[in-house]
C-alpha cells in the first residue's frame, strides 16, 4: 500500500511492480526493489529508508512523521542488482496486523526542484532535492493481506437439531429458553480494527479555484502557490489538446503593455524523459509565449511551473513574494528580488463537454 506518493514526472510514476515481497514471517518480511524504469530512464540513485518505530508514526490523524530511521543516510540499492532487503514489522495495537514500513527515494537530474521531497528522518529538515518518493506499507503476514478463506462446504447437519418427534402430550408450558442456535452474542470481528491512514493533504491544503477560461474553467487549476501575489487571470490560456501534449499561451498579465516583467522562469516536462526550464527576460504585458508540454500516461494532466521575478521598486511583487528559483533553471535574478512561484494544472483531456452546434 503507497500511503504518500511524490511523482511529478515520468521517472517517478509508481509501478505497483516496483516493491516484491519474497518471504513473509510475521515479525519480519524480506523484500527486493524491482527495476521498473526504461533503459533510456534509470534513477541515478535510489534509496531505502526503513521505519523502526511502528506505522502509528506515519499517521496524520496520530501527528505522524515522528517516526526513526535505521539508518538516516538510507541503504543504496543498484536498480539492475538484485538486492533483498528484511524489514522488522510493527503492530499498531494488540490485534492489529503486522507491517512494515520503507520510504523509497529516488534522486536524478532530471526531476529538476520540481520535485524536491521532505527527508524521510528529518520531516522537518532540509528537503532532498531532485528526488521523488514514496512511503510504502508492506504486510508480514498473509493473514494481513487476505481473510481466510471460506470453508469448502457447509457442515453436514446443523447443530442443537429439535428432538427427533414430537412428545405424546404437550409439556407443562413453554421451555425455559430457546434453543442454542442462533449464538448468545455476534461473533468477534475476523479482522482487527481499521487503521485510518487518511489524506496525504488533509492538513494545511489550500484549494484554489480553477483559473481556466470561462467556457471552461477546470481545464486549468491552480494547484500550489508560494508567495502571496495572486495569479492573474488569463495567464495560461488553452491552445490545443490531446492525450499525449497539451499546447498553452503563456501571457504576461502582471502588467499593461507598457511595462515589463523582469524575468519569468517556466518549468515543463518537454518530453517523456526530462523536464525542461526557460526564461523570458523583460517580458511586456500582454506578449505571449507558446509551449507545448507532454502530458501524464495515466492521469492525462500537463503541469507548468511558473516563476515570476520582479524589482520590488516597480510594484507589482511584494516582500512576501518570497520563492526560490531552483538552480537547473539558471537563475539570473538579484539576490533579494520578490519572486512569486505557481504550478499550474492543465487537462490534456478537456473536462468540459463538446457542444454541438
Amino acid at each position: 500500500m503507497v500511503v504518500k506518493d511524490s511523482s511529478d514526472i515520468s521517472m517517478c510514476y509508481y509501478n505497483q511492480n516496483m516493491v516484491q515481497v519474497h518471504d513473509m514471517q510475521t515479525n519480519n518480511v524480506t523484500m527486493l526493489i524491482n527495476n521498473v524504469w526504461t533503459r533510456d530512464a534509470i534513477p541515478e540513485q535510489l534509496r531505502v529508508f526503513i521505519h523502526t518505530n511502528g506505522i502509528d508514526a506515519i499517521l496524520d490523524k496520530q501527528d505522524g512523521d515522528g517516526f526513526q530511521c535505521l539508518d538516516t543516510d538510507g541503504a543504496d540499492i543498484d536498480i539492475e542488482g538484485n538486492y533483498e532487503f528484511t524489514v522488522q514489522c510493527h503492530q499498531v495495537s494488540d490485534g492489529a496486523p503486522w507491517l512494515a514500513v520503507i520510504d523509497v527515494v529516488i534522486t536524478d537530474d532530471a526531476i529538476c526542484t520540481s520535485n524536491d521531497v521532505p527527508h524521510p528522518c528529518f520531516p522537518d529538515g532540509d528537503p532532498i532535492l531532485e528526488s521523488c518518493s514514496w512511503r510504502i506499507v508492506v504486510p508480514c503476514s498473509k493473514e494481513a493481506l487476505c481473510t481466510k478463506e471460506p470453508t469448502s462446504s457447509p457442515t453436514g447437519t446443523p447443530t442443537n437439531i429439535p428432538t427427533e418427534s414430537s412428545t405424546d402430550s404437550p409439556t407443562d408450558g413453554p421451555t425455559a429458553t430457546p434453543v442454542a442456535i442462533p449464538t448468545i452474542t455476534p461473533t468477534r470481528d475476523p479482522t482487527s480494527d481499521f487503521v485510518e491512514f487518511g489524506d496525504d493533504d488533509d492538513d494545511g491544503t489550500i484549494y484554489f479555484p480553477p483559473v481556466g477560461p470561462e467556457e471552461c474553467p477546470t481545464d486549468v487549476l491552480l494547484v500550489k502557490q508560494e508567495g502571496i501575489t495572486d495569479y492573474p487571470k488569463d495567464t495560461v490560456q488553452i491552445v490545443s489538446q490531446n492525450t499525449t501534449t497539451v499546447t498553452i499561451e503563456l501571457t504576461q498579465t502582471y502588467t499593461d503593455s507598457t511595462s515589463t516583467i523582469d524575468s519569468v522562469y517556466y518549468q515543463f516536462k518537454e518530453n517523456v524523459f526530462s523536464n525542461i526550464c526557460l526564461e523570458e527576460k523583460n517580458l511586456q504585458g500582454e506578449d505571449s509565449v507558446e509551449i507545448t508540454i507532454n502530458c501524464t500516461h495515466n492521469s492525462q494532466i500537463a503541469l507548468l511551473e511558473l516563476w515570476v521575478a520582479d524589482d520590488i521598486t516597480k510594484g507589482v511583487l511584494s516582500e512576501g513574494d518570497n520563492a526560490i528559483i531552483p538552480e537547473c533553471c539558471h537563475p539570473t535574478v538579484p539576490e533579494g528580488t520578490p519572486t512569486t512561484k505557481y504550478i499550474v494544472e492543465i487537462k490534456c483531456v478537456s473536462q468540459c463537454p463538446q457542444i454541438v452546434q
